[in-house]
């Protein structure tokens, strides 16, 4: 009876280790994805520094972010698409909307919250959910109180998750693809 119990501690320990493994890990893949959300709010809503240093850099594709958030990939695709669109000298903006709120007109995020899905051992989906229309007046309180979400996938790259690419959802189905707007940008020759 005891080799039973201590066979059971055995298998057991493992477990909880893998558990406090995958949730350090979610936690991690969250990092540059709150830090664009924050990026996205206004610095008079930043309760602590890192939130005000991220609201006062509202560039998502900052050097400084492409380098620390991004995975290399992306980080190409992004510096490809980028000297193409500049080199057409294309009259309207390559993103014509806000590429982490996912639209044209809207309020800064309220009521953000964060939900991981692991994919594998080396991805992570970061799903982020918000309110985004809760200022408008004239607005009925449906409207206001709709949530939207944004999907972060993020990948382990060089000991970090990195963003790898952000969607925008409808329900659960891709609605928009920052990657796949920066491919049709990179051919665009």
């Amino acid at each position: 009876m005891l080799k039973l119990l201590i066979a059971a501690m055995m298998l057991a320990a493992p477990l909880s280790a893998l558990a406090e493994t995958t949730s350090a890990s979610s936690d991690k893949a969250i990092i540059g994805p709150r830090e664009l959300m924050w990026a996205a709010s206004s610095a008079d809503d930043a309760t602590t520094p890192e939130q005000k240093a991220a609201a006062a850099d509202d560039n998502y594709f900052s050097k400084s972010r492409l380098k620390r958030l991004y995975t290399k990939s992306f980080t190409r695709l992004y510096r490809s698409a980028s000297q193409t669109y500049a080199a057409r000298a294309f009259e309207e903006p390559m993103f014509d909307w806000d590429v982490v709120l996912g639209g044209q007109d809207g309020c800064d995020p309220k009521d953000v919250s964060f939900e991981t899905k692991k994919q594998d051992a080396s991805h992570i989906l970061v799903d982020a959910s918000y309110r985004m229309m809760w200022c408008f007046d004239g607005s009925d309180e449906a409207a206001r109180a709709q949530v939207s979400r944004v999907r972060f996938v993020t990948t382990l790259e060089d000991g970090a998750y990195k963003i790898d690419d952000i969607q925008h959802l409808a329900g659960d189905k891709v609605e928009a693809s920052v990657r796949e707007v920066l491919d049709y940008w990179e051919t665009q020759q």
